[in-house]
């Protein structure tokens, strides 16, 4: 491969990857990196960023650059040769970089990173995010941050159609619909403000917490070199795989600004990054399965010869997307490296030794429809997909808790014509008896006492991509059940979170699906609506720390009673916090914004639980 098609690569490898569908490891992209270092030190790739901008543009205030890398502890002790005012060492978070500009105090502009000069406007998404601020008082300046999607929630919600949280996070920010936006989380490394300047790092970090009540990276100081390497080997190392985020190093920035000038904005000499080397080991790839989702979604899982990784073994990677595989050139009987991202995404790394050519479907697995291609996905477009339906009646059980339900059990329910959540109810005991045993009279026992279900989720569990929360705040807007079932939602666009995106989805699906939702109501009783003078109407409310009752409940809770979920501008905000005394944080940005601090037990006093 000669230097040209090198550095095409490296420009379609930038375009996938900050569209969050990757088409090679970052260790891949990384050594190409190296090649052209080596051989055209002089290359413009070398000195671009990012990638150009695909929807609507706005320009940066200031140009949002990269930062250079240590490959090696001995390339980092050079870097920190001379400096005697220490460093701030700050957690990489694997996420999509942003900026957000504000004006006397007001957001004006959130921005991905672009080519550097230019990037997407994703300032619709951004305003929904946690830890994000419509209102400043008094701030004129731009802050910089990472978008990510925290481990948990990309666990609870979407690893059965996306491969790790990384790119689903970008995929969510860029998308239109805006669908997920409130999943999303930003942390900041960076501000700027139009009058005055910092003259330390960590007065920057300060000032995001103290005087903008936000929450920045994990940080601490060291003094030299030394400081580095045992940190490196320890508490970093420790700490790790114990990140509510994906964290793939670190980034160590000069203390004194005065020492190290910024130098070139695009590639800035005050800070260098330090990546961790991810856990790998070989393998044999044994099996590609096409999976198709609820959403519709085919993807590729990887199997392998069992094999130990990070202290887990291993028996099935992710295998991002179909293009990723072909450039790596997986295929069955291939030797790999795989690796855990984050210790909780396995992934195939580097090819070792080629196995057969990868096949690629052109089929629905589960329906055998013919496949479109969707940007780097694939999808299938039947809306009677078994794997759809499977998933709308997993979906369902989830939504109302029934337990004891595992794949095995999906596939057999499916086979045997149970394809829709009301069809669960229509079945006699002796059905449930017969096909599943003493399992089916547990299951059907839970189902007869599980009548009762709030309206948002009937309606949640029918229409993929939009969530009960979203379908809550159409039913408190004033909207009915059978309103919404009729497509007499010409309004909808108005409520608080619906575009005309999302209402154009729920409309789509409405038309396919009322015929379903109203069977199932015959066989179940909606939960009242829930007054709008409740408890904590008006309240915004988040929580955090280990509280006696799971999270769900405590925000079904607190909706119930009215209030919203997530801080938000015009509404008292509140934070329930195991320990309301925590120097946490959280706790303290809290109280820098002034937002009251209660305990679970207070919480639920109040909801009268």
């Amino acid at each position: 491969m000669n230097i040209k098609t090198k550095e095409k690569r490296v420009r379609q490898a930038r375009l996938a990857y900050y569209n969050g569908e990757p088409i090679m490891s970052d260790r891949e992209f990384d050594h190409l990196m190296d090649e052209i270092r080596l051989k055209a030190p002089d290359s413009r790739v070398l000195r671009e960023v990012g990638a150009a901008p695909m929807g609507t543009t706005g320009k940066h205030s200031i140009p949002m650059g990269s930062l250079k890398e240590a490959k090696t502890m001995g390339e980092m002790a050079k870097w920190m040769e001379g400096i005697t005012g220490g460093f701030v060492v700050m957690t990489k978070v694997d996420g999509l970089s942003l900026s957000l500009d504000y004006d006397d105090g007001k957001l004006t502009q959130a921005l991905t990173r672009g080519n550097g000069k230019v990037g997407e406007n994703v300032t619709a998404n951004v305003r929904r995010m946690i830890n994000v601020k419509e209102e400043i008082d008094g701030f004129t300046g731009t802050l910089r941050g990472e978008a990510y999607l925290p481990v948990a929630t990309f666990k609870e919600k979407y690893a059965e159609d996306y491969a790790n949280p990384r790119n689903t996070a970008a995929g969510i920010v860029r998308r239109h619909s805006g669908e997920g936006a409130e999943d999303v989380a930003i942390r900041y490394f960076y501000v700027q403000v139009r009058r005055g300047r910092f003259n330390s790092t960590q007065a920057r970090l300060n000032f995001i917490e103290s005087n903008l009540g936000l929450l920045s990276v994990d940080s601490f100081q060291i003094t030299n070199f030394n400081d580095f390497e045992g940190m490196w080997s320890g508490p970093i190392a420790a700490t790790r795989y114990f990140k509510l985020y994906e964290m793939d190093g670190v980034v160590v920035y000069v203390k004194n600004l005065d020492e190290r000038g910024e130098g070139d904005p695009f590639l800035p000499d005050n800070a260098l990054v330090y990546k961790f080397d991810p856990d790998v080991a070989k393998t044999k790839i044994t099996k590609i399965e096409h999976v198709a989702g609820r959403s519709g979604r085919v993807n590729p899982r990887v199997h392998v010869e069992p094999t130990k990784v990070g202290g887990v073994t291993v028996t099935h990677a992710t295998g991002n997307n179909y293009p990723w595989l072909k450039n790596l050139g997986v295929g069955v009987g291939a030797i790999v490296e795989i690796s855990r991202r984050g210790d909780t995404i396995p992934a195939v790394e580097k090819v070792l030794q080629p196995g057969a050519p990868l096949v690629i479907p052109k089929s629905c697995p589960a329906c055998e429809s013919v496949l479109v291609k969707d940007g780097a996905y694939l999808k299938c477009k039947n809306l009677v997909c078994e794997a759809k339906d499977s998933g709308s009646v997993a979906h369902w059980l989830r939504l109302i808790e029934l337990k004891g339900v595992g794949k095995q059990t999906l596939e057999k329910l499916v086979g045997l014509g149970i394809r829709r959540p009301y069809q669960l109810y229509g079945q006699t005991v002796a059905f449930w008896e017969n096909n599943f045993g003493k399992s089916g009279l547990k299951i059907v026992r839970q189902l007869m006492d599980k009548k009762e279900v709030k309206p948002e989720y009937v309606l949640a569990a029918h229409v993929p991509n939009v969530g009960r929360r979203r379908f809550r705040a159409i039913l408190d807007a004033g909207f009915t059940v059978e309103e919404i079932l009729l497509n007499r939602t010409h309004a909808l666009n108005n409520v608080d979170g619906i575009g005309e995106e999302i209402a154009r989805i729920i409309i789509g699906g409405m038309r396919e699906e009322a015929g379903n939702i109203r069977l199932l109501l015959d066989y179940i009783k909606l939960e009242a609506t829930v007054s709008k003078n409740g408890t904590f109407e008006g309240c915004a409310l988040k929580f955090t720390g280990n509280m006696s009752m799971k999270r769900a409940d405590l925000e079904e809770i607190a909706e119930d009673n009215g209030g919203r979920i997530g801080w938000k501008k015009g509404f008292k905000n509140i934070l329930v916090i195991a320990d309301p005394n925590s120097a946490s944080t959280k706790a303290k940005a809290a109280r820098a914004q002034g937002h009251d601090l209660i305990s679970e037990e207070e919480f639920m006093k109040r909801a009268g639980v």
